[in-house]
Order: structure tokens, then sequence, then C-alpha cells
């Protein structure tokens, strides 16, 4: 008798498996306008965090343990003018600046303005 979880014996097949799909633009989640990645039509989904993107920071971001999307992947995407906003009012903090991220365990993360 197989006493696994059935979902795991006959898991769903996704359309996209194995497949690199290519990502045209992406909301802000600030103002919601389409943003593209810069000198280019489209990208891989896979290369959305390696890439520059039109006056825009955009990631691959998951969920943690602790939260209801734990081990779920989310492309997210700011435009400049957002994060500006976002900073000003404290809803989003810096926490390095620069190519070498200027990262260092002895400073406590603060939001700068």
């Amino acid at each position: 008798m197989d006493l696994r979880f059935p979902l795991f014996n006959n898991p769903p097949q996704r359309e996209d498996k194995g497949k690199d799909i290519p990502v045209h633009s992406l909301p802000c989640v600030g103002c919601g306008k389409d943003v593209h990645p810069e000198n280019r039509s489209s990208v891989p989904r896979s290369e959305i965090n390696h890439v520059g993107w039109d006056w825009a920071v955009a990631g691959i971001i998951s969920g943690g343990y602790g939260s209801r999307y734990d081990t779920v992947g989310f492309a997210i995407c700011i435009c400049d003018e957002c994060i500006d906003r976002a900073m000003s009012e404290k809803k989003l903090v810096k926490v390095y600046e620069g190519l070498n991220r200027g990262f260092s365990f002895d400073q406590p993360i603060e939001a700068t303005d």
C-alpha cells in the first residue's frame, strides 16, 4: 500500500515546465505602469535579476517561512519614481549602495532619507 500523499504520486504537469518563458514587461508595484527591459524586447524569466530595466528595479523574490506564500516565487518591479516616494515615506529600506553592496553585519538596517 502506498501511503504517500497522492499529489506527489501524480504531480500536475505544467505547460511551461522546462521552458524559460520570455518576459516583455513587468508592472510597477507602486503605480502599475509597464516597465520594460532596457535595450531588449524581452528577457528570459531566469534573467530578470541580471538585466537592466528602464528606470526601475526588478527581481525575483520568494516567500519564506511564516508567510502564506512560503516557497512561492514572484517577479517584482518598482519604478524609480515609486522607489523615491516609498523611501521618503519610510515604506522601503535601502540596505546597501554600490557594486560591492556595501553591506556590513556590524551595522543595523535602518531607513534612510
